[in-house]
């Protein structure tokens, strides 16, 4: 390459742990002490070390004075905050004030500095140089051609061909030529304009975890482009605070901290104020009690990179308050909107929450039977806006609260190959029934001394009308009341206990070809006279019915690309599931930029995935699973387990659609127990998850495990962090000294959680991790047998011996072997284990009800290629059933060449339909990422 100011040396920095560098200074004052020398104040630091994750590269340039470093993040959103965060700041004294600067800030656009002009002139140099490399062949070929044909001329008696004249190589070290090629001159950087004095540098001041000690260190400070000061082992996070007006732009940053400086540069991107298209993304309510709020699926959108605004209008009624959140349900969180007032923007990816709050007070008739209705304006003028419109309604005063329906299968928006689909799900009598008195205003109903679901109806909504057309009517000898679930509770007008109950009900619907739709209702036995019976708010599910296998499914998976879902988890919060791909967002980012992307899929169906955040893993190791914590959902996120040996937690603010980076999350362990975390499981009350495990390559045997465990101190809904050092709890070996030159080959697990009924024991649930380990030990992967192992969840555990093999037989009593199983998940609710074996294309069932007492479990074919109507399957990289779930969903990866699925599996009738199917290819824009289809 030749050497021209703009050529650059991409070099990622390793991030150096805080706690390294605490223990490190710890230590250093006192050796000076001791060897004599004078320690007075000091203001002089090591140089800054900045956090991977964050998008910026440290880069090089040739500049007059020798080498200079700086660093770079390109095609940032102008109309945000582009931060980079350091570690603690060292090498000053404790006492110290070290002094901090913005020395200057350039607005380059346009010079050899700008990163678009600087990749284009690299771009061309590569390709000059290239031609050269060509021409340079051709020409060697050439003369090497005509020295053949030379000699043999002259050894055969006839005249020489005249030499050829090599053709002429390009002027690539010229600077001119270069820019000729380019069709553009760059701005001299003479030009650059000062633009210091308009605050779009500034930065944060912040206090460092020292994690080993659990103290934090140095001091804070707001955002600031002012000069300040900061102390021993605080961390700065410089940040462009840029606008809407810095679009196509180009800046560089150079701050000064003591005795170091830095410079920063960015541009940013194309201004796309576009959303994709989008309809129906309201929520509206029947028989909202007066005096309540109604909360509304929330709601994302995508295809943009700036901030949408958003535009609420009220109807005619108007005697109601609306409010809104951001990627957030803590109440606390919820601002109000005033119509006409409130300036709110939502940006791509985030997750917009209305709340509509009705009122309440002695006239009925100004809050009773009303329509609270909203209509809402996304996107800005100029571009194609999206509109809808809902209505929540408040209850009539002759209101009678009915049963709450909730379906168990199929998932809301489905396709399958079936001609008929078992409908079936629960029914409870709510507290508002259990509390409900007549009101003196309208005629008395009749209050049971015992309430019931008396009725369940099924309509069919036809596709073209809308209309309910009713299919099935199932009285009290068609459901079943749930005994177990049923529970005596407090009646508030009462206050005396009284009991609620549950039923569970099913349906077998025929289905047409085509797209189906279903509405469900329950009445009870509350009445007013023979007219008036309370009655459920409707419940719909959708499932299409395919002749044969579809390309993708939903429509919109048209151009979207899902290559490698490694795991999944379900957010009960809002119906959604986060999606781990091994993918990286673009083929051409590489290291530590790579691989992996967290998806968030709403199981509606309504809307394409939506990329959250890039997690982090070293170089391309790749990331291997992901949990939410289902006991404690308050705490929201996510955590990650990348290779190797790294667990990371996302928080909710973490997973903001921000995909310019590689986020290594909030809290971390790194090479800290076991070295290859795979697939995770918390423990029933949330405090504690296991994570099956790989061998480390180098097989150092403290690494080895094939199930580690971590305690996230999880106090107040808070996640405080990971603490030191995650346990190993399980090795593939039965020898007492070691588990060393064994390939432990842990690729899932699942906990089982069913209530202890041992009264002489404390704990709440009898648990038992149940881990998939590959038996193949000449290699890290599962490539062969696969055993199944259990371990019951305990106060203590000795690795070689806390686990036990378990033997799979059929019902004849035939041994039942596993090969290749990557995927393992327990239903506690029904006392199965489900595991899939990829190389006969076969999901198991085990019976868990003997696990305590038995390591011979019963196992039976669920899923295999001979059952007719059913999608196949091909590599299942994981399964989950969680959070009550009466189903299961399997990530299916290059089920066949061209493309992976996500399946829905009802654990009743082991039947099969696809929730996600994607082609795998980007068939839109070629240059665009997987993010960005």
């Amino acid at each position: 390459m030749h050497k021209m100011k703009i050529n650059e040396h991409k070099t990622l920095l390793a991030f150096t742990s805080m706690g390294i560098f605490c223990s490190m200074l710890m230590g250093c004052d006192t050796e000076l002490d001791q060897a004599g020398i004078v320690t007075g104040t000091n203001t002089n630091i090591q140089p800054i070390i900045y956090q991977d994750g964050y998008g910026f590269i440290r880069k090089a340039r040739e500049g007059e004075n020798g080498i200079e470093y700086y660093y770079q993040r390109s095609d940032v959103d102008a109309d945000f905050q582009t931060k980079m965060r350091s570690g603690g700041i060292y090498g000053m004294s404790e006492d110290a004030k070290v002094p901090v600067s913005i020395v200057s800030v350039m607005d380059i656009s346009g010079t050899v500095y700008d990163p678009r002009v600087a990749k284009s002139i690299e771009q061309t140099l590569d390709s000059c140089d290239a031609r050269n490399d060509n021409t340079a062949a051709a020409n060697l070929t050439a003369q090497n051609n005509w020295q053949a044909e030379k000699e043999d001329a002259e050894k055969n008696g006839r005249p020489v061909p005249a030499q050829p004249e090599d053709a002429p190589l390009e002027p690539c070290d010229d600077e001119a030529y270069i820019y000729e090629l380019m069709s553009f001159t760059p701005v001299p950087l003479e030009d650059a304009i000062d633009v210091t004095s308009e605050g779009l540098f500034k930065y944060e001041l912040d206090k460092t975890l020292d994690v080993d000690l659990q103290q934090y260190f140095g001091m804070e400070a707001a955002l600031t482009a002012e000069p300040g000061t900061l102390t021993y082992f605080t961390n700065i996070t410089p940040t462009f605070d840029l606008t809407d007006d810095h679009w196509e732009k180009a800046y560089q940053a150079v701050l000064q901290v003591g005795n170091h400086t830095d410079e920063f540069i960015v541009n940013t991107g194309v201004r796309d104020g576009q959303l994709d298209l989008k309809t129906n993304f309201l929520t509206s309510k029947r028989n909202l009690k007066p005096g309540r709020y109604f909360d509304m699926a929330p709601i994302t959108f995508g295809g943009y990179n700036t901030n949408a605004p958003v535009v609420i209008t009220k109807g005619d009624y108007q005697d109601f308050d609306i409010l809104y959140a951001i990627n957030t349900t803590d109440d606390e969180d919820y601002q109000s909107y005033i119509p006409g007032e409130t300036s709110l923007t939502v940006r791509e990816g985030q997750k917009l929450y209305l709340r509509i709050q009705s009122k309440d007070g002695e006239d009925t008739a100004l809050y009773y039977d009303k329509e609270l209705e909203i209509h809402v304006t996304v996107g800005e003028q100029g571009t194609e806006q999206l509109f809808d419109s809902a209505v929540v309604h408040t209850q009539p005063i002759d209101y009678l609260p009915g049963p709450e329906l909730a379906w168990d299968y199929p998932v809301s928006n489905s396709a399958t190959l079936k001609n008929t689909v078992l409908l079936r799900g629960s029914v409870e009598i709510t507290q508002d029934q259990l509390d409900f008195s007549n009101n003196g205003k309208v005629d008395d109903a009749t209050i049971p001394d015992e309430y019931q679901v008396e009725k369940i109806e099924v309509y069919s909504i036809d596709p073209i009308t809308g209309n309910e057309v009713l299919v099935a009517v199932l009285d009290q000898t068609q459901f079943e009341l749930d005994a177990e679930a049923s529970e005596m509770v407090t009646s508030a007008i009462s206050e005396e206990l009284v009991k609620r109950n549950v039923y569970q009900w099913q349906f077998e619907a025929p289905l047409n070809a085509g797209e189906n739709e279903f509405l469900v209702k329950a009445y009870s036995n509350l009445k007013r006279g023979e007219t008036q019976v309370a009655e459920s708010e409707p419940s719909v599910t959708e499932i299409l019915r395919v002749e044969d296998n579809i390309d993708v499914f939903p429509s919109h998976m048209t151009t979207s690309v899902l290559e490698h879902i490694a795991d999944l988890t379900w957010d009960p919060r809002d119906n959604a599931l986060f999606l781990l791909d091994r993918s990286s967002n673009n083929d051409d980012i590489t290291g530590n930029q790579a691989p992996g992307i967290i998806w968030r899929y709403p199981l509606s169906g309504k809307d394409k995935p939506v990329c959250l955040t890039l997690p982090w893993s070293w170089q391309d190791a790749g990331v291997n699973g992901i949990q939410f914590n289902h006991a404690i959902p308050e705490i929201g996120g996510v955590v990650v387990s990348s290779s190797p040996g790294n667990l990371a937690y996302y928080s909710d603010d973490d997973l903001d659609g921000d995909v310019s980076y590689s986020n290594k999350g909030q809290f971390q362990t790194n090479w800290e127990g076991t070295k290859q975390p795979g697939h995770m499981a918390y423990t029933a009350n949330g405090q504690t998850f296991f994570m099956s495990s790989k061998s480390n390559f180098n097989q150092q045997k403290e690494y080895q495990a094939i199930v580690g465990m971590k305690t996230p101190k999880i106090e107040d809904f808070v996640f405080k962090g990971f603490g030191s050092g995650i346990g190993v709890v399980a090795k593939e070996t039965s020898a007492a000294e070691d588990a060393q030159n064994l390939n432990n080959n842990a690729v899932s697990l699942d906990i089982l959680s069913v209530p202890n009924t041992d009264p002489a024991s404390e704990a709440q649930y009898e648990e038992y991790v149940l881990v998939l380990d590959g038996k193949d030990n000449t290699t890290m992967g599962n490539n062969g047998l696969t055993n199944l192992r259990k371990m019951p969840v305990s106060e203590s555990y000795s690795p070689e011996t806390s686990h036990s093999i378990v033997n799979l037989v059929d019902e004849f009593g035939d041994a039942v072997k596993l090969y290749q199983a990557d995927a393992i998940a327990v239903s506690s609710e029904r006392r199965k284990a489900y595991v899939a074996d990829n190389q006969n294309k076969l999901i198991y069932e085990i019976d868990l009800s003997e696990i305590a007492t038995s390591d011979t479990l019963v196992a039976k074919v669920v899923a295999s290629p001979a059952q007719e109507n059913q999608p196949p399957i091909g590599d299942v990289k994981s399964m989950v059933i969680e959070g009550g779930m009466d189903y299961m969903i399997i990530s299916d990866i290059a089920n066949k060449p061209g493309y992976s699925a996500l399946l829905a599996f009802d654990l009743e009738t082991y039947d099969m339909a696809y929730i996600i199917k994607t082609n795998n290819q980007i068939v839109g824009d070629p240059e665009l990422s997987h993010c960005d289809q």
